[in-house]
């Protein structure tokens, strides 16, 4: 018998997100046992497709090195953003095990590598002479749990630098065929293309068999001698492979019913197999008959005979079931990916939960009123300043610390295949405790009537027809990102990508109107900002409303530090009120929505005061609440009294304890002890507070969500430097990385999408 685990990697499309470069680039794959030198050997390729027969790709074909057992896809030119390249292709990998205790605790990891090659005006004749170095790389790990059968859409998306969309499903299955002792060095064969280009052309499908192998004389692999297997390997295969066998034909049943419901006149496909699934179904009672009779039997030499008689069974069947399978993925492809992606689209959430604490409360609590009484404020500031008090900041750090402590004590568990960007280094990855508070809906709101009464305040040509088709179901969504203090409008492209991962079809607005202008007023700035959106709005509702195409329109808004009050500001604007219907989504990251009334930070209050000496920044006056000698004239006061959250039916404020550059309290819209303590503006405080919270939790029309995200970032690689010293990483750190993102989407991925 050779066993061996059969990995087959299919890969679909490779989307151009956000590359940063144009010129030719390819996909590089190989897999290998974890912790060990054995790597696996392509055994099967499989080009479900022949790419198209331009100037460009008429020598591209894939390639297998026998070097390092690797596969690399055909070489293409990446030109423009969003840029879709279908490979649609599957390569096959075999990796061989010594003995059934060694894999028992093993894993299998997959690696992909993104080579690239820039542009020299010349095209594509030779690719054996375009030198391609690897810029990216992504790795999958794929656990003894699930190497006995799994399929599983992986999205490769390398890194942050280099963010592609790889569309790509892993399918995993323990093979064992029996070889007579003549074809001993005849197993395991794997064929190479490299010099066959009619094996890519259009009649693909008449040249490439998913049931066969490809032969090639200098390619064969020989199995290493061994003793002969005891009577418990033996017995031991028998149940890995009866499990193997139950796993694939649970998973083509599952397949099957899928397809079915996505198309009601669907058959079930099998291409050119002997066996069939009625078959398949009857050996499987005869095989359980007789492992049931095999069952009370002492494990003696006619016992060890029934077990290799056994296994024989066993491995011929699962032939005939992968072979039934990859046949079944070759006609249905599309199908099972759609399938696979929805199975992993609800699983994802599970994937992010070592690092995201999730609690959901009933309301805000607000320590403060609007009018408190002077022994009130006295009992409060006795209460809070007791022995034992933390403040909320100090609190969030600890907790975070001591989560972060336990994942390392106990590695991390997971039987689905595990993304090395996540599970590769678990204690660097951000902690997250996300408050969520819900309120349900009164009344439902039509978009017809939005959109209606849009039209009629702008006084525009924006025409809506009366009715629309009744088949249309597609939404317009649109999101807004807005830069901080000093910005620039690609400061938030890892939030946007990870968008637009989580909904391709959203239209995307980075804001450029206030880039090197943000010391002015913020009435200035909301008033840029308000014409740069209405006129995207215009444009994209225009275009949308003309084709007939969507019956819905969603608007959201995504702002870093002070662009989050920029956005306030610009909400106020009249020009902005056809529109505010449309408000969906509010994600606040870092924001100073209550301004720095108590910043705890004296170095960075010193350069507010440099600031609003040297640079007469007025935004920084206002933020500070030095614009006017009433605090209540103020405007960041005066803006809290406008109605702004509540147009959105999600709000969703993101904060960090380690970012000492926005006071913690004013991202997160809470109480602070220091406002406790004031008695001369803390009533004030009290008043901006409890508005604000009012707009997050006020009856609306829809089911809303407000949540609040505290990020704790692991910083223990930063060392020392100015930006640790002035409290500036972690505001920084929310620009520069894309983790606290992800597990923010993923966990509630009903308010970005």
């Amino acid at each position: 018998m050779d066993s061996a685990f059969e990995v087959a990697v299919y890969i679909h499309r490779f989307h151009n997100l956000d590359l940063f470069q144009q010129g030719w680039y390819k996909l590089k794959v190989t897999s290998r046992w974890e912790g060990s030198e054995g790597a696996g050997v392509p055994s099967r390729v499989v080009q479900y497709e022949a790419p198209d027969a331009t100037a460009e790709s008429i020598a591209s074909i894939w390639q297998i090195d026998d070097a390092d057992h690797s596969f690399c896809s055909r070489p293409f030119r990446i030109k423009y953003a969003r840029q879709d390249v279908y490979l649609a292709v599957m390569v096959s990998f075999h990796l061989s095990f010594k003995s059934i205790q060694s894999i028992l605790k093993s894993s299998i990891v997959v690696s992909f590598e993104l080579l690239f090659a820039p542009l020299d005006g010349i095209l594509l004749v030779n690719q054996s002479e375009l030198e391609m170095a690897s810029v990216a790389s992504h790795e999958f790990r794929i656990p003894y749990a699930a190497l006995l059968g799994s399929h599983t859409y992986s999205p490769v998306h390398f890194d942050s630098w280099h963010m592609v969309l790889v569309d790509v499903t892993i399918h995993t299955v323990l093979m064992s065929v029996y070889q007579p002792s003549s074809l001993q060095n005849e197993s395991f064969s794997i064929v190479r293309l490299t010099d066959a280009w009619d094996y890519c052309s259009d009649s693909v499908s008449d040249h490439l068999d998913a049931s066969a192998g490809y032969t090639s004389p200098n390619m064969i692999l020989t199995r290493p001698e061994q003793s002969v297997p005891s009577s418990e390997e033996q017995s031991g295969l028998c149940k890995l492979l009866q499990s193997a066998r139950t796993a694939l034909i649970t998973h083509l049943d599952a397949f099957v019913s899928a397809i079915q419901k996505q198309n009601d006149d669907a058959e079930y496909p099998i291409l050119d197999s002997s066996l069939t699934a009625s078959e398949v179904i009857e050996n499987g009672s005869k095989l359980s008959e007789f492992l049931s009779q095999r069952g009370g039997r002492s494990q003696t030499s006619a016992a060890l005979l029934n077990d290799s008689d056994l296994c024989k069974a066993l491995g011929s069947e699962l032939s005939s079931l992968w072979i039934l399978f990859l046949n079944f993925h070759r006609s249905n492809r599309e199908s099972v990916l759609k399938y696979l992606c929805t199975f992993w689209t609800e699983r994802r959430g599970s994937e992010c939960s070592p690092w995201v604490v999730c609690s959901r409360m009933t309301s805000p609590e607000v320590h403060l009123s609007r009018t408190v009484p002077a022994w009130q404020w006295q009992v409060a500031s006795k209460a809070m300043s007791r022995k034992g008090y933390e403040e909320p900041a100090t609190s969030s750090a600890a907790h975070a610390e001591s989560h972060r402590k336990s994942l390392g004590a106990e590695r991390i568990k997971s039987d689905f295949l595990q993304d090395m960007h996540l599970f590769g280094c678990p204690l660097q990855q951000p902690i997250i405790f996300a408050e969520q508070y819900s309120s349900q809906a009164q009344t439902s709101n039509l978009f017809a009537e939005s959109v209606a009464t849009a039209n009629d305040t702008s006084g525009q040509d924006m025409k809506l027809e009366s009715e629309v088709h009744e088949s249309t179901t597609t939404e317009l969504r649109i999101v807004i990102f807005v830069h901080g203090f000093q910005g620039h409008h690609l400061d938030l492209r890892l939030v946007r990508n990870q968008w637009l991962l989580m909904d391709p079809d959203a239209e995307v607005l980075m804001s450029e109107s206030n880039e090197d202008q943000t010391l002015c007023d913020f009435r200035e700035l909301g008033q840029r900002l308000a014409d740069e959106v209405v006129s995207f709005l215009k444009h994209r509702l225009s275009k949308a409303l003309r084709r007939g195409t969507f019956n819905n329109c969603k608007l959201s808004f995504v702002g870093h530090s002070i662009g989050n009050i920029i956005i306030r500001a610009a909400l106020t604007e009249p020009i902005m009120k056809p529109f505010l219907q449309f408000a969906y989504t509010f994600l606040s990251i870092s924001g100073p929505h209550l301004g720095y009334l108590y910043s705890s930070n004296s170095l960075f209050n010193s350069g507010l005061w440099v600031l609003k000496k040297l640079k007469a920044s007025l935004c920084m006056h206002q933020l500070t609440f030095t614009d006017q000698p009433n605090i209540e004239n103020c405007y960041i006061f005066k803006l809290s009294q406008e109605n702004t959250f509540s147009h959105f039916q999600h709000v969703v404020l993101v904060s960090s304890p380690q970012d000492r550059y926005v006071p913690y309290h004013s991202a997160r819209i809470e109480i602070c002890q220091a406002a406790v303590r004031d008695s001369k503006k803390g009533a004030s405080y009290a008043k901006m507070l409890q508005s604000c919270t009012e707009q997050l939790t006020c009856p609306a029309n829809v089911d809303r969500t407000f949540i609040r995200c505290d990020v704790n970032f692991d910083l223990s690689l930063q060392g020392r430097s100015l930006n640790n010293f002035i409290g500036r990483t972690a505001h920084i750190e929310f620009l520069e990385t894309d983790a606290f993102v992800k597990f923010i989407f993923w966990t509630y991925p009903e308010c970005f999408s």
